[in-house]
């Protein structure tokens, strides 16, 4: 199994929007992500539209931050259907990262994927 492979379970969140998506044109998702690395044990939070690229590059050492913590294994993801709404819960998680909250976060979702 590949790092980028993992189950994990995606939580979808619909954003705050009284707009309408046309028919027949696909809905753009925005995915917050958290990474965890192999190398040093540390997670790494983002949000992307493109989650399997996304993972890809980090484990390619595309990105410049984290680079010589890969490879990653995706941990725990979440949908939104609004790159605001994305932002918005990447930075809440980025506030709680190492506290109580973060570790709930991630223990609750890998309580959810052994049911």
């Amino acid at each position: 199994m590949t790092p980028s492979s993992s189950l994990v379970r995606t939580r979808a969140f619909q954003a705050r929007s009284t707009g309408s998506n046309p028919v027949g044109v696909a809905k753009i998702m925005y995915y917050v992500y958290i990474l965890k690395s192999l190398r040093d044990e540390k997670h790494y939070i983002g949000y992307t539209k493109d989650l399997q690229q996304r993972i890809a590059d980090h484990n390619r050492g595309k990105s410049s931050s984290v680079k010589t913590r890969a490879p990653f294994l995706l941990v725990y993801q979440e949908e939104y259907s609004s790159r605001l709404e994305a932002i918005r819960r990447e930075k809440q998680i980025k506030a709680y990262k190492g506290g109580i909250a973060f570790e709930k976060l991630i223990l609750q979702d890998k309580r959810e994927q052994a049911c």
